[in-house]
């Protein structure tokens, strides 16, 4: 992919870490030693899943019908859809608390893996249909692709980090 097209198709992703992490930055950086510690790492990913939990629950309706496309839980349990944005808020705001407990880090390891499994299984369909990603709800629209992937990861990445 062109690099131009791939910042254009990502610039809300993009632009939402980039945003959580100079606001993490600001905050963890005037601490002695600090400027580009785990703490600065960890605020980051917590106010960027805390922000695309926001940008799903402004619309649940949209974000549900983009997620039901995809989700293998959410195409089959619609609570599971409705709740998924509560559950990605409480991941994301026990990360920024540096409430890491197992219980949390089982809840995000699961939305990854699911989320993680469900993107890829979409993708290898032989099905020639273009699908949008529902990280950033449902009005937004960026491509389901590898970075979607990377996101859910990274969610699993957070939940290891908080049952360690």
């Amino acid at each position: 992919m062109h690099v131009l097209s791939f910042l254009k198709s990502y610039a809300a992703v993009i632009a939402l870490f980039a945003l959580a992490f100079f606001m993490s930055l600001s905050l963890t950086s005037w601490l002695p030693g600090r400027e580009l510690s785990g703490a600065t790492l960890a605020g980051s990913m917590g106010f960027f899943v805390s922000f695309l939990a926001f940008l799903k629950i402004i619309d649940l309706t949209a974000f549900l019908e983009s997620f039901r496309r995809y989700d293998l839980l959410a195409a089959r349990l619609k609570i599971y859809g409705m709740l998924y944005p509560l559950l990605e808020l409480t991941v994301g705001l026990c990360f920024l608390a540096a409430a890491h407990n197992w219980v949390v880090g089982v809840l995000a390891c699961l939305l990854g893996v699911v989320g993680s499994i469900s993107i890829i299984l979409k993708l290898s369909s032989p099905e020639p249909t273009t699908t949008f990603c529902a990280c950033t709800g449902g009005r937004i629209q960026v491509p389901l692709g590898a970075l979607s992937v990377a996101e859910n990861l990274a969610m699993v990445v957070m939940g290891v980090m908080m049952i360690l």
